[in-house]
Protein backbone atom coordinates (compact mmCIF):
# COMPACT_ATOMS: atom_id res chain seq x y z
CA UNK A 1 0.00 0.00 0.00
CA UNK A 2 3.07 2.51 1.30
CA UNK A 3 4.96 1.69 -2.29
CA UNK A 4 1.80 2.06 -4.65
CA UNK A 5 0.52 5.62 -2.45
CA UNK A 6 4.53 6.54 -3.44
CA UNK A 7 4.13 5.74 -6.90
CA UNK A 8 1.39 8.35 -7.23
CA UNK A 9 2.41 10.83 -4.74
CA UNK A 10 0.51 13.70 -6.95
CA UNK A 11 -3.03 12.37 -5.98
CA UNK A 12 -4.27 13.50 -2.94
CA UNK A 13 -5.49 10.35 -1.75
CA UNK A 14 -2.19 9.09 -2.01
CA UNK A 15 -1.02 11.90 -0.08
CA UNK A 16 -3.36 11.62 2.97
CA UNK A 17 -2.64 8.01 3.01
CA UNK A 18 1.54 8.74 3.25
CA UNK A 19 0.53 10.95 5.71
CA UNK A 20 -1.91 8.56 7.56
CA UNK A 21 1.10 5.54 7.67
CA UNK A 22 3.78 8.28 8.83
CA UNK A 23 1.60 9.10 11.70
CA UNK A 24 0.66 6.13 12.73
CA UNK A 25 4.66 4.96 12.43
CA UNK A 26 5.25 7.83 14.92
CA UNK A 27 2.35 6.91 16.94
CA UNK A 28 4.17 3.70 17.67
CA UNK A 29 7.40 4.95 18.42
CA UNK A 30 5.33 7.16 21.07
CA UNK A 31 3.16 4.61 22.45
CA UNK A 32 5.68 1.83 23.30
CA UNK A 33 6.97 3.66 26.74
CA UNK A 34 3.52 3.59 27.57
CA UNK A 35 2.98 0.33 26.71
CA UNK A 36 6.20 -1.06 28.52
CA UNK A 37 4.48 0.33 31.55
CA UNK A 38 1.79 -1.20 31.16
CA UNK A 39 2.66 -4.65 30.73
CA UNK A 40 5.28 -4.08 33.52
CA UNK A 41 2.59 -3.49 35.88
CA UNK A 42 0.23 -6.83 35.02
CA UNK A 43 -1.34 -8.38 37.86
CA UNK A 44 -1.67 -12.11 37.02
CA UNK A 45 0.53 -14.11 34.66
CA UNK A 46 -0.79 -15.03 31.16
CA UNK A 47 -1.36 -18.46 32.35
CA UNK A 48 -4.10 -17.64 34.56
CA UNK A 49 -5.74 -15.25 32.35
CA UNK A 50 -5.84 -18.02 29.70
CA UNK A 51 -7.14 -20.82 32.26
CA UNK A 52 -10.24 -18.86 33.45
CA UNK A 53 -11.12 -17.89 29.62
CA UNK A 54 -13.82 -20.37 27.65
CA UNK A 55 -12.54 -21.15 24.16
CA UNK A 56 -14.87 -19.78 20.99
CA UNK A 57 -14.71 -22.98 19.35
CA UNK A 58 -12.33 -25.94 19.14
CA UNK A 59 -9.68 -24.17 17.12
CA UNK A 60 -6.07 -25.10 18.00
CA UNK A 61 -4.43 -21.41 18.42
CA UNK A 62 -0.54 -23.09 18.69
CA UNK A 63 -0.30 -24.55 15.34
CA UNK A 64 -3.59 -21.61 13.72
CA UNK A 65 -2.56 -20.38 10.46
CA UNK A 66 -4.53 -16.81 9.63
CA UNK A 67 -5.54 -17.00 6.14
CA UNK A 68 -3.67 -14.77 3.96
CA UNK A 69 -5.97 -11.96 2.09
Amino acid sequence: IAWRALQSWRGAAARARLRGQLAGLMGIFRMLPQRRLVQASRRIPDESLLAILSPVDETNLDSYDPPIT
